[in-house]
């Protein structure tokens, strides 16, 4: 499930990207399929890099995989490199993942920004004719790499901080259930009985009441 979430996140990246006419040097949106002279300045690596840092080497490859073929199928000159660039990424992320520890914000931007290096590279080596791949990186190759590299910052910013959320609200459950566990503690201490039951309850309708009424536990 993550692999495709991740390669799926990779392939909106493309689709969120314009193209870039080597010929007349334009940017502009993009229809179903490029011609020989287009290609694609996007954020496809965003979703593969996170998926290779969350993930490990499965999920970051696998992602990776789903983002680079899905380009691959679109055309243009730089079908081939930048579809095998996107699994590259997905190795180059997996590569720092590290199980149970938090990745740093700037490691992110560092990661991002150089799996879009190599990309780049990855362009000028494969695509042909070189002048037109020439072209491309010198007109988007520096914004790509920063662009890239914010986007997987702020994208892990962003998952870190709802997770700490889902952390922080199991803790307040957890909290008030231990809250509710020493009020009702000194009852149950005296065994069961109807006295000890009903006063067990009461305490168990006054929450249930506050949660109803204000939405938390008093």
């Amino acid at each position: 499930k993550a692999t495709l979430f991740f390669g799926f996140f990779g392939i909106i990246g493309t689709y969120s990207g314009l193209t870039f006419d080597t010929i007349s040097e334009n940017f502009d949106r993009w229809g179903i399929e490029l011609s020989n002279d287009e290609a694609i300045a996007n954020s496809r690596v965003i979703g593969v890099v996170l998926a290779g840092l969350f993930g490990g080497f499965r999920v970051g490859v696998g992602a990776g995989l789903i983002a680079g073929v899905h380009r691959y199928t679109l055309g243009g000159f730089t079908a081939l490199s930048c579809g095998l660039a996107s699994i590259v990424a997905g190795i180059i992320a997996s590569a720092f993942y590290k199980k149970n520890k938090h990745v740093k914000l700037s490691t992110a931007f560092l990661i991002g920004a150089l799996a879009e290096t190599v990309q780049m590279g990855i362009i000028l080596l494969i695509s042909r004719p070189f002048d037109k791949a020439l072209t491309l990186v010198e007109n988007i190759g520096i914004p790509m790499v920063f662009a890239n590299g914010v986007g997987c910052a702020l994208f892990l910013f962003i998952i870190r901080n709802v997770v700490n959320e889902e952390e922080k609200a199991a803790a307040l459950q957890a909290q008030k259930s231990l809250r509710i566990a020493r009020k009702t503690l000194s009852y149950l201490r005296k065994g069961m009985s109807s006295e000890s039951a009903a006063a067990v309850c009461q305490i168990l309708k006054e929450e249930v009441l506050n949660i109803a009424k204000y939405g938390c536990l008093n």
